[in-house]
């Protein structure tokens, strides 16, 4: 997590999390799990607030208006929902 490091080192200590950082990653066969982990572990390790994280968008919320995934897709939600209260996000 180069840019959280960068964003330390730059003197921030509030940061603002996109999707679409962790969307380039899963993209690329990173798994969500290990992901949100080594996040979590530089935020805690830096004492970084996130402020705000954005949850799924575009396809994720498409899914969703299907009745046979909306269940699914809730479940993916609380993943995120959980993630971001223990990293300690004030507005997802």
């Amino acid at each position: 997590m180069q840019a959280i490091q960068k964003l330390y080192s730059h003197g921030f200590n509030n940061i603002e999390l996109s999707y679409d950082n962790f969307s380039y990653y899963l993209k690329r066969g990173a798994g969500l799990k290990e992901l949100m982990k080594e996040v979590m572990e530089n935020i805690h390790s830096f004492n970084l607030n996130v402020d705000v994280a954005h949850l799924p968008y575009g396809e994720e919320i498409r899914l969703a208006m299907d009745p046979n995934k909306l269940l699914n897709v809730v479940r993916d939600f609380e993943i995120w929902f959980k993630f971001y209260s223990e990293i300690g996000v004030n507005l997802a």
